[in-house]
């Protein structure tokens, strides 16, 4: 009895040791990262306070733990970091592991890299489209501004005056996939929610009867007025914050 007695004790002294010792290990190793221990969601707060305070070394400490302790948000936060460091690969690898969990920031961000081609992907504007559309999907307003520029489309006569007819002619083909096949309601999803380079795209369309529109003078002067609104209370802001 005695000697089964010991041999349970050995066991359970086996068991217990790694324990003790990982407790002080653990510790060991978020002492040395120079932050305390936390759930995500507590490093993601506190990241986000560094952030403010502009302290980037342990905002970029604390949003990657978080990220990798499956934040998504943090996910998200940390491959902007890596995506401004250059490592579009990187964050690639980040914005996919928002996406898989339906952030919309995470889809954006997946969007962005396939719009771009630059993180080890080839250039995709259908897959850019779709990924876009499922962060509008749930009221995303910078895939919602996005789809809608694509549709506005860009500026023909200022790109030929840098690009040959031929690299203009994919751009504008390019925006035209990234826009999909109702380029009216993605353009006025974004007016209704005050994009300006919106707005005054459908003040255009019914000037001149463009996006299938009907012209219509009161409605176009009506929409640039409520631009001219707009931009007003933006150049408000920022001069209350140049006195600051």
């Amino acid at each position: 009895m005695r000697g089964w007695i010991n041999g349970l004790w050995l066991v359970m002294l086996s068991c217990c040791i790694p324990l003790a010792i990982a407790g002080p290990a653990a510790s060991g190793v978020a002492a040395a990262s120079g932050v305390a221990a936390a759930t995500p969601e507590e490093d993601f707060t506190a990241a986000d306070k560094a952030d403010k305070e502009d302290d980037m070394i342990t905002s970029t400490k604390l949003y990657k733990r978080a990220a990798d302790g499956g934040h998504a948000e943090a996910q998200v936060r940390y491959a902007q970091i890596l995506y401004s460091s250059w490592d579009a690969a990187g964050a690639l690898e980040y914005y996919r592991k928002a996406a898989a969990q339906n952030d919309a920031g995470g889809q954006h961000g997946v969007g962005l890299m396939y719009e771009g081609g630059n993180a080890g992907v080839a250039q995709d504007f259908a897959e850019a489209r779709k990924w876009y559309v499922l962060a509008s999907q749930q009221g995303y307003k910078l895939s919602i501004n996005k789809l809608a520029d694509a549709c506005i489309g860009p500026d023909e006569g200022a790109l030929l005056k840098i690009h040959n007819r031929q690299a203009v002619d994919k751009m504008l083909a390019d925006a035209t996939v990234l826009c999909g096949t109702d380029p009216f309601n993605t353009i006025k999803r974004a007016a209704d929610l005050d994009y300006v380079a919106g707005i005054l795209a459908l003040a255009e369309g019914y000037r001149v009867g463009k996006y299938g529109l009907t012209p219509d003078p009161k409605q176009a002067d009506e929409l640039t007025s409520r631009a001219n609104k707009l931009l007003g209370k933006v150049e408000k802001k920022e001069k209350k914050k140049r006195r600051q």
